[in-house]
């Protein structure tokens, strides 16, 4: 923890989460470009056929249902909602 901040000190390396939005971005630019007809034909990024099929029809009313990461995805922390003091 910085003494000054109270902030803890960066880690090497990228955050799980910044991975898994790079993915989602290179895999919407080459998705972008197939439906155009132009580029190559292959999204270099692999999908979760699991996750896409549980997900495809799926009432908001219905509990999440459960299925595995795609490879190169990363697991994000469930982490708690920031506060915000009454004051504000």
């Amino acid at each position: 923890m910085n003494p000054r901040t109270g902030k803890r000190y960066l880690k090497a390396g990228c955050a799980p989460a910044t991975i898994n939005h790079a993915l989602t971005v290179v895999a919407s630019f080459y998705d972008f470009h197939h439906d155009l007809g132009k580029g190559p034909l292959m999204n270099p990024v692999p999908v979760s056929e699991a996750r896409r099929r549980a997900l495809a029809h799926r009432s908001p009313a219905e509990a999440m249902p459960a299925f595995r990461r795609s490879r190169l995805r990363q697991r994000v922390p469930a982490t708690e909602p920031r506060a915000i003091p009454d004051a504000m």
